[in-house]
């Protein structure tokens, strides 16, 4: 499967690789074109997506690493300041990371299902 690349750019930042484990990655980023920017580190638990947006539209695909969407930031993902503070965050990520299928599956007729919402009374 292939995983998250070593370095990437997106929003107006570069995001390098600096360190990975099964579950989880940090990333350092940082400002394009700026080489005294400051610098952030991003913890991820890297997500799973079989589907890829070629030629305008998504497709099926071969499964894949995504990064966490901001819908999950918090959940999947966390921003800080400092090394040792995403270190400390890193370190207690579990043993099995979050490998949670970010498009639901196919019913037989081929269409996405569709989570119900329950509602309380």
């Amino acid at each position: 499967m292939k995983q998250l690349p070593e370095k990437f750019s997106k929003g107006g930042f570069t995001f390098t690789f600096e360190r990975r484990s099964e579950h989880a990655a940090i990333y350092r980023q940082q400002w394009n074109g700026k080489e005294d920017a400051s610098v952030a580190y991003e913890v991820v638990q890297p997500q799973i997506s079989a589907r890829a947006f070629i030629e305008g539209r998504w497709q099926e695909g071969e499964p894949h690493e995504v990064y966490p969407s901001s819908e999950t930031w918090g959940l999947s993902g966390w921003t800080f300041t400092n090394l040792d503070e995403a270190l400390s965050r890193y370190a207690l990520l579990p043993l099995r990371g979050n490998r949670r299928k970010r498009f639901p599956a196919k019913d037989e007729s081929g269409e996405r299902k569709r989570r119900s919402a329950r509602i309380s009374r």
